[in-house]
C-alpha cells in the first residue's frame, strides 16, 4: 500500500469517528463553531435507546464534517443498508443496525466497520466511535 493510499484510507476512517458513520458521501454541512472538533458530547445532547436510534437514522440522509475536515454524506436506508461518500472521493456501503445507545455499521470496502455511541439534540446527532476521542456532528440533509 502506498503512503498516498494509506493516507486516503486514514482520512476515510476518521469520518467513522461517528457513524461508521461512520460514518458517518459528501454533500457538505458547513463547519460552524459548534461543529468544531468536540471531545465531549454537548450537555443538552440526550442518550438514545435502540428505538430512538432507529427512528433518527432509518430512511434519513445526514451530512457532516470529519475530524480531518472532510465533509461526508451518509444515507441510512430503510432496508438496513448504508451508503457513505466523503469529499476526498472515498465511498463505501454496507449494513447498519441500531443498538441501545449506538449504531453499528459493517462496511464492505476500505472504511473500517464498528459501532458509535449516539446522542442527539433537536437539530443534530452526535456520534463517538468506540475508542475515539472526538465527536462527529451530523445534521439531516
Amino acid at each position: 500500500m502506498t503512503s498516498a493510499s494509506l493516507f486516503r484510507t486514514f482520512q476515510a476512517a476518521s469520518v467513522i469517528v461517528l457513524l461508521t458513520t461512520a460514518s458517518t458521501g459528501v454533500v457538505c454541512a458547513q463547519n460552524t463553531p459548534t461543529d468544531a472538533v468536540l471531545t465531549d458530547f454537548p450537555a443538552d445532547a440526550l442518550a438514545l435507546n435502540s428505538k430512538e436510534v432507529d427512528q433518527r437514522l432509518r430512511g434519513q440522509v445526514y451530512t457532516g464534517t470529519s475530524t480531518t475536515g472532510n465533509t461526508f454524506r451518509i444515507e441510512y436506508k430503510d432496508t438496513g443498508y448504508v451508503f457513505i461518500n466523503l469529499s476526498n472521493g472515498a465511498k463505501d456501503s454496507g449494513t447498519w443496525r441500531a443498538e441501545e445507545g449506538r449504531v453499528c455499521v459493517e462496511y464492505r470496502g476500505r472504511i473500517p466497520s464498528g459501532c458509535s455511541e449516539l446522542r442527539a439534540t433537536s437539530d443534530a446527532v452526535y456520534g463517538k466511535r468506540e475508542g475515539a476521542n472526538a465527536i462527529t456532528v451530523m445534521r439531516k440533509q
